[in-house]
């Protein structure tokens, strides 16, 4: 657990650097840029609520009869939740507003029974909402494609700990820092509204945890896609491949789901043929009416009450029977996109939204259905105003505001499967991240295979040797596949290190990878490096805080590892590499091309782990070595003296072909 934990502090440490924050602060800037522009709409709310009402009680102080009343109708305003702010688009449009009368008539703005309840039309935000929907999942893209950069390190952090656990220390640190983005941008939002005054009700709050809940999930899947792109065997092929997932699960696929979803919707003319079967029921009743009593006066007053009451029993039934149906239809589509919208954390994601902004269909319908049970209502009081009551003495239907409906911010009903499937799909995508790392790691991409069946490579326990690598062998990579275990059968030459042949063995040695200083990554600092091997070796703090103290000296400590020269790279190595201690170290390469005091420095100190009865073996590409570039003051390393470049070259000819 200890090392897991070091692990996390090193990435942690990583996404710590400037890119990265620089990154996170220009999205934060731009999410405040767009909320203050919201929350100042939001402050109006109030305002328009109240000219709503005081327009509508000054038609209603016009009206000097209970048929005008009837037909100038009731007015209802959808009032949208605080939470609206964070959104562009939904789909409830913005100033919705319906009509009642004591007849037959419903009517919402907008055409909203129809084709406008699209819901292709949701993802084009570009506000608050937008940035979570194209930028975030762009950067989480980014932010899984540069996890596991350069191989050669993921094998140095695969050789001191477990490959399994370094992709899970890595992949849940970066989820980490995911959540901990969406927590802050939350907080961002709660800070600003508080500041405008404008206060949260307990289901903003709900609503507000549920939609950054939905972004998480949606990162999520992105990071992991970035993640599986990054192990293309070419950056440019991975870069090309991250960006078509990107649009395949941003784009193509949710606009497919969608426009499934879009055929159920009931067509556009439904809407009017709503309002001409209750037409028709309406013009038959006042029809008959009219044929068997004539018009209205005083003194067929109780007949036309009679006639009130039977068209409230019978034939408003059939009204409001229209109505529902068109409901029921409504609601079934409903159902029908939630849940095809929870099947893809980015339909998800927009569903999520679509509700939480208090526009979405949950919404709409209570709205439709408080319309509908309002008009109900109105009936009922325009029979009563007329025929029970003295009709001169006009009373208002409304009191106090119930011509305003207070939408909410709502969690879609597939809110429990949708977050199911999300994490169904995070863990399906994490199997094939964690597949694709394996095959990263332990591929091994050698154009030939090794000859030379009678040169074994031996190095014992307490001895340093010197191999010479055709890259097109992949000898580096075979040798650090036989210490993680994994046993390659087709090998024809003997391998033994400390007494083991590799070749046979199948248990993992105890054994560090060391890379070239080229291959750390551009987003680790000297200090983060440092700290890291220095905790992983057990180093006691008076010996960290001595190369803390060199480093400082030397002013790179807070430099990024890979901006730093050859010379101050070379620094760092000779400080950290002594404190490892492991029975077999595997050096690829590392001397390549740096300083020739480098050399030297690391010939000590593979002299001293061989002292200590460690097997070392340094891997190098080039032909020849000379013998200066190994000597350590006066002294002459013991391989040199041994076995010179040359003769070892003879001995392992088949290597070297």
């Amino acid at each position: 657990m200890r090392d897991f934990f070091n692990f996390i502090m090193l990435e942690l440490k990583r996404t710590a650097t400037k890119k990265y924050i620089i990154a996170l602060v220009l999205v934060f800037v731009l999410q405040i840029i767009n909320l203050q522009t919201e929350f100042v709409k939001a402050n109006e709310l109030k305002e328009k609520e109240a000219q709503f009402q005081t327009v509508g009680q000054k038609y209603f102080e016009k009206i000097r009869s209970y048929d005008v009343y009837s037909v100038y109708g009731i007015q209802i305003l959808f009032q949208k939740s605080a939470l609206d702010v964070l959104f562009d688009t939904s789909i409830v449009p913005e100033d919705v507003t319906s009509k009642i009368d004591s007849i037959s008539s419903l009517r919402i703005n907008n055409d909203l029974k129809g084709n406008a309840l699209d819901p292709r039309k949701l993802g084009a935000d570009t506000g608050f909402s937008g940035t979570l929907f194209f930028l975030m999942s762009l950067m989480a893209l980014a932010y899984g494609f540069l996890a596991y950069g350069r191989r050669a390190f993921q094998k140095s952090l695969s050789s001191l700990l477990t490959s399994l656990k370094v992709f899970f220390s890595v992949s849940l640190t970066r989820l980490g820092v995911i959540a901990l983005t969406l927590v802050l941008m939350s907080g961002i939002v709660v800070v600003m509204a508080a500041v405008h005054g404008i206060p949260f009700t307990t289901g903003d709050w709900a609503g507000l945890a549920g939609y950054m809940t939905a972004a998480f999930l949606k990162l999520a899947c992105f990071f992991f896609l970035g993640v599986i792109s990054s192990f293309a065997r070419h950056k440019n092929t991975g870069l090309v491949i991250a960006f078509a997932a990107w649009y395949l699960f941003l784009i193509t696929i949710p606009g497919y789901i969608n426009s499934m979803a879009a055929k159920k919707l009931p067509a556009s003319t439904a809407d009017y043929q709503s309002e001409l079967d209750k037409f028709e029921i309406v013009s038959e009743y006042e029809d008959g009416v009219a044929k068997k009593h004539g018009s209205f006066n005083r003194k067929n007053f109780d007949v036309f009450v009679g006639e009130a009451e039977n068209f409230w029993n019978n034939d408003y039934k059939k009204v409001a029977g229209v109505e529902q149906g068109l409901y029921d239809r409504i609601s079934a589509f409903t159902d029908y996109y939630w849940s095809l919208s929870a099947l893809m954390p980015v339909t998800f994601f927009q569903c999520t939204g679509n509700e939480v902004s208090s526009r979405g269909y949950e919404n709409y319908l209570a709205f439709y259905k408080y319309t509908h049970e309002l008009q109900y209502l109105f009936v009922r009081f325009y029979i009563d105003r007329c025929f029970y009551n003295d009709p001169r003495q006009i009373v208002s239907f409304i009191k106090a505001a119930e011509n305003i409906y207070h939408a909410r911010a709502i969690l879609p009903r597939n809110f429990k499967k949708g977050v199911s499937y999300g994490f169904i799909w995070i863990l399906v995508l994490a199997a094939a991240a964690l597949y694709r790392f394996h095959k990263y790691l332990y591929t091994i991409r050698a154009a030939r295979e090794l000859s030379g069946e009678n040169h074994p490579m031996i190095v014992s326990k307490g001895e340093t040797k010197f191999f010479y690598m055709n890259k097109l062998h992949g000898l580096n990579e075979k040798l650090f596949n036989l210490l993680c275990g994994r046993l390659n059968t087709g090998e024809p030459l003997k391998i033994e290190i400390a007494n083991q042949d590799l070749t046979e063995n199948k248990e993992r040695q105890d054994f560090v990878y060391i890379c070239h200083p080229d291959s750390i990554p551009d987003d680790i600092t000297a200090g983060a490096l440092s700290t890291f091997i220095l905790k992983q070796a057990r180093v006691s703090r008076p010996q960290r805080n001595d190369v803390y103290a060199a480093l400082e000296t030397q002013k790179i400590r807070r430099k990024i590892f890979s901006e730093l020269e050859g010379e101050q790279q070379s620094k760092v190595y000779s400080l950290l590499l002594p404190y490892l201690k492991k029975d077999i170290y595997l050096l690829d390469n590392i001397g390549n091309e740096m300083p020739r005091w480098f050399i030297s420095e690391i010939n000590d100190i593979m002299l001293h782990w061989a002292s200590e009865g460690a097997s070392v073996i340094y891997l190098t590409t080039e032909r020849e070595i000379k013998q200066e570039d190994f000597e350590s003051g006066n002294k002459k390393p013991d391989i040199i003296e041994k076995k010179m470049w040359p003769q070892l070259l003879s001995h392992l000819k088949g290597l070297a072909d």
